[in-house]
């Protein structure tokens, strides 16, 4: 067992987090030595470094799953909104769940502060990952009707319907489309 190892096992985080750096710094393309800085560095509470570290396997292998989770939990931790949804807009190819609940929470968030264009955004980006997600169908046809955009309203407030026909929003909601239809801006 190598040192760096050794550290880990003892519970010396920090140390085998310098001693994997030394690994990674000595051969870029070493991969193993790669992952075990980020999770050291996540560990140790050096988030941004656990984010560099993550970032740098996903341009190698988009697809690296541990990767993808580091990135998601220190940009969590962190708590940069913007890190955060990219890092959940790429979370959503390992847990579709998590990151839309994530991304619903962002979006719930920022309608709730009343910043609609934030708010759009987030609720756009659970549709690309749930493009049945009900709700975030209803939020953004309200966010249009307040916008005056009467195509976009109730192409989702439609979609709202057609998904959830017996939610309690629904005959508002249908009220609403027939209203806009009848009246177009």
């Amino acid at each position: 067992m190598c040192i760096r190892d050794r550290l880990y096992k003892q519970g010396d985080y920090e140390g085998a987090y310098n001693k994997y750096q030394q690994a990674f710094d000595m051969d870029k393309n070493l991969e193993v030595a790669q992952l075990a800085v980020a999770t050291m560095a996540l560990r140790t509470e050096r988030y941004r470094e656990a984010i560099a570290a993550a970032e740098a396997m996903l341009e190698d292998e988009p697809t690296n799953q541990e990767a993808i989770r580091i990135r998601y939990n220190a940009a969590l931790t962190l708590g940069d909104e913007q890190l955060l949804i990219d890092a959940l807009v790429s979370l959503a190819e390992v847990e579709p769940e998590t990151a839309v609940n994530g991304l619903w929470a962002l979006a719930i968030s920022a309608y709730d502060a009343n910043d609609s264009e934030r708010a759009k955004d987030r609720f756009s980006k659970v549709l690309t990952i749930d493009p049945n997600h009900a709700r975030a169908h209803y939020y953004l046809g309200l966010l249009y009707v307040s916008d005056g955009v009467n195509d976009k309203a109730i192409a989702h407030l439609d979609r709202f319907i057609q998904l959830t026909p017996d939610d309690p929003e629904a005959p508002s909601a249908n009220d609403l489309v027939k209203y806009l239809r009848e009246n177009p801006s």
